[in-house]
């Protein structure tokens, strides 16, 4: 419950509302890195997750912010989350809603680094206080052209970071 001076501020029962309840940075002063994108959703770094525990709400926000290339032939990039490190057994309750394009078009060679968000509910949730995983995932339409992903880097003029955040939402 938020309270100041025995007022309470959160609607009933949305206790850590607000709350970051997971935190995942990659790429975090070492070299940077890259991947290039494939026509499939691919959970293609292990490391791009973030576990938490369902909040009482069981309403959970994930946000990951990336930076994406579409290649010289303005290829569209389109990012998801799943449940498992192999996107194809993705259990997520109605999986597909996930899946979103990130670029739209033909803007050859658009770079972009961006957020994207995904809502989870106690469908796509394990009971209250149970620990969660969710991956990244990203594809493209046609490699024509490399649209690559890229994160991190040690040196001056590098890439974002890649951060994936779970937030409890209210009931």
């Amino acid at each position: 419950i938020a309270q100041y001076d025995g007022t309470e501020f959160s609607a009933a029962n949305s206790a850590y509302a607000g709350m970051m309840l997971g935190y995942t940075q990659v790429g975090g002063d070492v070299a940077d890195d890259s991947y290039a994108l494939t026509t499939s959703y691919i959970v293609f770094e292990s490391d791009m997750n973030v576990v938490f525990k369902t909040p009482p709400s069981e309403k959970v926000e994930i946000q990951a912010t990336f930076t994406y290339v579409q290649g010289s032939g303005g290829r569209n990039v389109f990012a998801s989350i799943s449940d498992n490190a192999t996107y194809t057994s993705n259990s997520l309750h109605h999986s597909l809603q996930h899946e979103r394009a990130v670029t739209v078009g033909s803007c050859r060679g658009g770079t972009g680094t961006t957020t994207m968000s995904w809502y989870l509910n106690a469908n796509g949730l394990e009971a209250i206080g149970a620990s969660n995983t969710i991956w990244f995932a990203a594809k493209c339409d046609s490699t024509a052209g490399a649209p690559t992903l890229y994160w991190g880097g040690d040196a001056t003029d590098e890439y974002q970071n890649f951060v994936i955040k779970a937030i409890a939402l209210p009931k």
